[in-house]
């Protein structure tokens, strides 16, 4: 089965909800726009039916333009939003990456006072662990 008729993830569903609570048209127009029933439009809405990803590609197809000029006029710009979830995607990845830095740090560390002990060991004429007498 392609990703298109398969159920699409909660977050997804839970967007389209918000953004048909937008439209100011009713369930039948569109219906209409999206070439569907009313009657399963309404069941999509309500949840009878699984909304898949090829139901919300027709109704994004037909309505993404007039949701994001609502969300442009209701929170100031729906790029300014977009822009500002990936800038803390970004922000969230360089949170990781220094954490994940600071790990290497600290097991470099380990292996360097590893090694000047080892380094010392073989100074003071004992042999390196592992390599003493059988």
């Amino acid at each position: 089965m392609s990703i298109m008729g398969q159920r699409a993830d909660h977050e997804s569903v839970s967007r389209f909800r918000e953004d048909r609570q937008l439209l100011s048209c009713s369930d039948a127009e569109i219906a209409r726009r999206m070439g569907i029933e009313r009657s399963n439009f309404s069941n999509y809405f309500s949840g009878r039916f699984p909304i898949s990803w090829a139901f919300l590609r027709k109704f994004y197809k037909e309505f993404r333009e007039e949701v994001d000029e609502i969300r442009r006029k209701i929170s100031g710009s729906s790029e300014a939003n977009g822009l500002l979830e990936r800038l803390e995607a970004v922000e969230e990845r360089l949170r990781k990456m220094e954490k994940e830095r600071e790990e290497d740090r600290e097991k470099l560390s380990r292996l360097e006072q590893e090694l000047s002990r080892l380094k010392e060991q073989e100074g003071n004429g004992l042999p390196p662990p592992g390599k003493g007498c059988r």
